[in-house]
């Protein structure tokens, strides 16, 4: 689940416990630090890792290799599942449970590929130019296809999902920098500073577009 949100209480738990009532799965939620500013992301990666990394699970339910499994991500969360696929599951110490991999369920996802959207969300996406907000990690940008299906589901407008292409879509990537990885996040004016350089626009322009974006978390 995303920024500040109960593991058991949102749009990816709430999906995996219907599929769990109707005998279709396992649900097993993965907590993390998500309560810090810069996001501390690095702490769900690695609880994923060790939950995907394990043949048995800590309350002993078995998960040989062979298993089918999903992964499902809303906001901040699939921030940490992806960097999960990047380092681990598709070419890292975990690529032997990428066959099994039946596919990733991604909810307000900043890490979207560009014009990502799952067929029964396409009537409330956005323009088809649009990605998330994450201008770095994201799998179309790295040249990475899984071999497995990511269902993207996503409002028109969501501050995090639906980033435009233009100066103020990167605006809005380099604030999101500075809160979900940076170390910066202390002294947001000095931040809105060194952005409106880069961009040479008004550091008011900045600031405005800065608290939309913490608002969004």
């Amino acid at each position: 689940e995303g920024h500040l949100s109960d593991m058991w209480a949102g749009p990816v738990a709430d999906t995996a416990t219907i599929l769990e009532r109707e005998g279709r799965c396992i649900h097993r939620p993965t907590g993390y630090n998500n309560g810090a500013i810069p996001f501390d992301n690095a702490s769900g990666e690695n609880k994923l890792a060790r939950r995907v990394g394990q043949t048995v699970q800590d309350d002993g339910v078995q998960f040989p290799a062979g298993t089918p499994f999903l992964i499902g991500g809303f906001s901040q969360g699939m921030i940490v599942v992806t960097d999960f696929l990047i380092n681990h599951l598709l070419g890292g110490d975990l690529a032997w449970r990428a066959k099994d991999c039946l596919g990733v369920l991604a909810y307000g996802n900043p890490c979207r590929n560009k014009g990502s959207v799952a067929p029964w969300s396409r009537g409330q996406a956005g323009p088809a130019g649009n990605a998330g907000m994450e201008p770095i990690a994201r799998l179309d940008l790295l040249g990475i296809t899984p071999p497995f299906p990511i269902m993207d589901v996503y409002r028109k407008g969501d501050i995090f999902a639906d980033n435009e292409p233009g100066i103020e879509g990167k605006i809005k990537s380099a604030i999101y920098l500075a809160v979900a990885r940076g170390d910066l996040f202390s002294d947001p004016f000095s931040i809105c500073s060194q952005i409106a350089a880069a961009f040479t626009v008004p550091v008011d322009y900045v600031t405005g577009a800065f608290w939309a974006v913490v608002s969004g978390v």
